[in-house]
């Protein structure tokens, strides 16, 4: 049986500018949908085109969500998490069982 390493980096650089296998950013609920905490150093475009995915989404903010995304323009990571407070660690823990941010 072959055993599981977890490798986690983490980084002052601006998310965009990251190459890493996931890239997590915090959410919460604000007057019933998500929405990414103000203080993430994302350009403005970026944070604005983050939100209104999650709008459309239909992300709530609640305890407990994870919404995973694909593809955002401008971010160099291949995915990228919105979690709430609540999943950091447990995200970290599923996501990143083979990956280092770099």
């Amino acid at each position: 049986m072959s055993s599981l390493r977890t490798a986690l980096s983490l980084s002052t650089a601006r998310p965009t500018s990251i190459r890493c296998d996931a890239l997590v950013l915090g959410s919460r609920s604000f007057d019933g949908k998500a929405e990414l905490v103000a203080d993430l150093d994302l350009p403005r475009a970026v944070g604005s085109a983050l939100n209104e995915t999650l709008t459309a989404v239909g992300a709530t903010g609640s305890a407990g969500e994870v919404i995973t995304l694909h593809g955002v323009a401008k971010v160099t990571a291949s995915r990228t998490l919105c979690v709430t407070k609540t999943m950091v660690l447990r995200v970290w823990r599923q996501m990143f069982s083979s990956s280092t941010c770099r």
